[in-house]
């Protein structure tokens, strides 16, 4: 199952979650003796069942329609290449 590209953002979210880190208790060696075990929580059901319905709705029969004279900048690219 894919989720999106790895990022940190629950790392930064338990670390401002912390009570240390709110009180402002800051040492240089808060990481390690914070989060030296720390790994990521696994995705909940809620996630799973979110990522469900959004891979249907584009499949949906009634998608949205873009407006009369809509022009996409990405059918007019022609090939061209950088350097």
């Amino acid at each position: 199952m894919i989720l999106g590209p790895t990022t940190n953002l629950a790392f930064l979210r338990d670390v401002l979650d912390h009570p240390a880190f709110q009180s402002g208790d800051l040492p240089t060696a808060f990481l390690t003796d914070h989060f030296a075990d720390w790994h990521p929580h696994p995705p909940t059901e809620a996630l799973f069942a979110l990522a469900a319905v959004l891979s249907g709705y584009g499949l949906a029969k009634t998608a949205p329609r873009l407006p009369q004279g809509f022009v996409d900048p990405w059918d007019r690219l022609r090939s061209w290449r950088l350097g």
